[in-house]
């Protein structure tokens, strides 16, 4: 054995402290690190979970949409109804919800039922997060209300808005409830405006019939007929 030099002395008694002093820290800490990993292993656990739930979720309503969307698409209105409740009862903050109102008010319409539709639409206006569906919405309220005779609430939709996607539809409409009214001057600018916004963002209007309406008030999309 190696003699004990006083430099080993002092070495040993150094490294003693050093184990002395990280079993007073220990002592002192430990607690606090095992609570702190427990804790975020618990945390990352909940986090996983609420994951997993939001996932189910959203296949629920999901699930419960295409049931819905397959209804609307045969007329079976009662089971559009249904599914829309279904929705509006367990997943109120989904986009299907509103997504299933759309359906409903389509399915409404050809069911005659115009007020109830209407008023399927007024709160996707005002319930959807989208910013689409509502712009999306309001374009079939316009529509509706101008094919029930209400011209000036049609109007007071379509104008003044910032249609995005939609302008050439809201031009459109304006354009048919002027007609409709006998303002032929006025219609003919709107559906010429509807050809020009379509034509420079390719916004989804079916052209070719717009022009055709056009053509029929004495117009093209040129200017005033001579």
């Amino acid at each position: 054995m190696w003699p004990a030099t006083e430099n080993n002395v002092d070495e040993y008694l150094s490294e003693r402290e050093q184990v002395d002093r990280i079993r007073q820290w220990w002592k002192q800490n430990g607690a606090f690190i095992i609570v702190g990993v427990g804790g975020g292993l618990l945390a990352l656990a909940g986090w996983n979970w609420w994951q997993n739930y939001q996932l189910n979720r959203a296949e629920q309503a999901s699930a419960i949409y295409s049931v819905l969307a397959e209804a609307a698409i045969e007329d079976r209105l009662d089971e559009v109804r249904l599914g829309v409740e279904r929705l509006s009862a367990a997943h109120g903050r989904s986009p299907y919800l509103q997504q299933g109102r759309l359906a409903l008010a389509a399915t409404l319409v050809r069911a005659d039922e115009k007020a109830a539709a209407a008023a399927e639409l007024e709160r996707v206006m005002s319930d959807a997060t989208d910013p689409q569906l509502r712009l999306l919405a309001r374009m079939r309220l316009a529509r509706l209300l101008a094919s029930t005779g209400d011209h000036e609430r049609a109007l007071s939709l379509v104008r003044g808005v910032e249609g995005g996607a939609f302008a050439a539809a809201f031009l459109e409409i304006e354009g048919d409830v002027l007609a409709e009214r006998g303002e032929v001057g006025p219609a003919r600018d709107a559906y010429r405006k509807a050809l020009d916004r379509a034509a420079a963002t390719g916004a989804v209007i079916d052209e070719e019939f717009v022009q055709l309406k056009l053509e029929a008030l004495g117009g093209d999309a040129g200017g005033d007929a001579s």
